[in-house]
């Protein structure tokens, strides 16, 4: 009898502190690779599981999306909350349901929100010094959000990638970029359907050059025009970044099964 193979998306929240990032390794703990030998616990067979963003090493999620193909009939709950009771205290899923079977978290995503968090003040923090980036030197915000009006929207943007990138498509729309401010806490917001390896975090890095007076503003518009980086911009650490969210088309994610579908 042939048995019928279903599409189960996961909401997925984790601390990346003690990991090598989201993709599967041999000699270091991953992300999927936690997930992946829950999973396979819960449903009884060997499962492949992916991931809307390969977040780096360090690197946590609020909302991160995941996709695997089984042919348990277990409800979705019920494999949310098998899950959850074997991984790690530091990985939780979210929410789980059924997609339609060509559902892909990678593929399917129109849109990547990121976050990235800095504490800036001069002692470093504490409590929440795995998810603030420490920046003691004063920052000027509005150098800073006109930076950001620069990099905002379509451009190329070759000189914001890490040395290891191989991306063939360096065009990319920056759909929101923002910063917010309060007291010594400032949130860097960016949206993009994808992200060059290591972009977000050489935008801030480019953006913390210019709110400390480092570069120029034309600088910032020789980076895109040249699609070299500057030798005072940084890649920011990457604890301070946080995959906030993932959008889809609804159609991707709208699942209707059919009056003879049991989900166990």
């Amino acid at each position: 009898m042939h048995t019928r193979q279903r599409n189960i998306k996961l909401l997925i929240e984790y601390d990346g502190t003690r990991y090598s990032g989201w993709q599967r390794q041999k000699n270091a703990p991953s992300i999927q690779a936690e997930i992946e030998a829950a999973l396979g616990k819960v449903v009884q067979e060997r499962v492949t599981l992916y991931g809307a963003g390969r977040t780096d090493a360090g690197v946590h999620a609020l909302g991160q999306v995941g996709n695997f193909i089984t042919a348990s009939r277990l409800a979705p709950q019920s494999i949310k909350k098998g899950c959850n009771s074997i991984v790690p205290a530091d990985i939780r899923i979210l929410e789980a349901c059924e997609v339609p079977v060509g559902f892909h978290a990678r593929h399917d995503a129109i849109l990547r929100w990121y976050r990235y968090q800095i504490m800036n003040r001069p002692e470093g923090p504490a409590l929440l010094r795995h998810y603030y980036a420490h920046v003691p030197y004063g920052l000027d915000i509005e150098r800073m959000e006109e930076g950001a009006r620069i990099l905002r929207g379509r451009h190329n943007f070759a000189a914001f990638r890490g040395q290891q990138c191989t991306a063939r498509r360096t065009v990319l729309t920056l759909e929101k970029f923002e910063i917010q401010r309060q007291e010594s806490i400032i949130h860097v917001d960016l949206a993009c359907r994808s992200f060059l390896y290591n972009m977000a975090r050489i935008i801030v890095g480019t953006l913390i050059a210019v709110g400390r007076k480092k570069i120029s503003l034309d600088a910032v518009k020789r980076m895109l025009d040249t699609q070299k980086r500057h030798r005072l911009v940084s890649t920011v650490p990457p604890h301070g970044l946080i995959l906030m969210g993932v959008e889809y088309p609804p159609e991707k994610v709208l699942f209707q099964p059919s009056r003879a579908h049991g989900t166990g």
